[in-house]
């Protein structure tokens, strides 16, 4: 009986410390892509694009991604309407079949990609999903 009196409090103290740690998602979002920042960034890419920083922004519920493009993407001579057009659906696709992405579809948050010119520091494209991009994506590019 005492033991049993005993692990009462335990329980109950144990509850009480684990509510305090509770975070929501968006919060868990946002300080998790600062420490992917701290940790990963910056990371190339490819030759002509590093990875800068992650960002989330929980009232806009956006999981933000900031590039900086170099070299050849450093030009808005290859940047043509047909090369973004084609990037975007690239980037759809990639969002639809993540894997990794799945928490965040789940909870049907929204992906922002910015792309920044290396020689000039101006935003050269800015790509944006939401979840009725990825979730109604037709069943043959899923």
């Amino acid at each position: 009986m005492k033991k049993r009196k005993l692990l009462i409090p335990v329980f109950a103290t144990a509850a009480i410390l684990g509510s305090c740690q509770f975070e929501s998602f968006d919060k868990r979002c946002a300080r998790e892509s600062i420490e992917y920042t701290e940790q990963h960034c910056p990371l190339r890419i490819d030759p002509c694009t590093v990875l800068d920083s992650m960002a989330y922004d929980i009232d806009q519920r956006t999981l933000q991604y900031y590039y900086t493009l170099e070299g050849i993407l450093d030009s808005t001579n290859t940047l043509t309407p047909e090369v973004v057009e084609g990037f975007t659906k690239q980037l759809k696709n990639d969002i639809i079949n993540s894997v990794q992405l799945r928490k965040y579809k789940k909870e049907r948050i929204n992906f922002k990609y910015i792309y920044k010119s290396k020689a000039t520091g101006k935003t050269s494209l800015s790509i944006q999903f939401a979840p009725a991009d990825y979730e109604t994506a037709p069943a043959a590019s899923r």
